[in-house]
């Protein structure tokens, strides 16, 4: 949503986006986020597979992303401090729980055969 915000209504944002911490276009700022959107689907579906490499892309893109966030805080501080909430979640949930869905599809495999 932040991608598409980007792009499509840059006037939306509180301050211009030269007085950022690190001044970007919004526009690339966007597609940039649009891309990211992409990759972390991909890894939505690796580890829904229970991969390995999905929890740890998961673990850094969610990093990551928590990190970049605080760049954007002066654009949108409340929709910032929201994402680098969820990010934490999601990295605690994949670091402590992320084995879980490798072991149901073993389990769910096995009834299989």
């Amino acid at each position: 949503m932040m991608g598409l915000v980007s792009i499509f209504n840059t006037d939306f944002y509180l301050i211009i986006a030269n007085k950022l911490a690190v001044p970007a276009d919004y526009t690339t700022w966007g597609w940039t986020h649009l891309i990211m959107g992409g990759v972390v689907a991909v890894i939505g579906v690796a580890l829904m597979a229970g991969t390995t490499w999905g929890r740890v892309a998961g673990v850094v893109v969610a990093a990551l992303q928590a990190i970049v966030n605080f760049a954007w805080f002066p654009a949108y501080p409340l929709w910032a401090i929201i994402v680098i909430v969820v990010d934490i979640l999601v990295i605690y949930a994949l670091a402590v729980h992320g084995g879980e869905m490798k072991t149901y599809n073993a389990r769910r495999d096995s009834r299989r055969i």
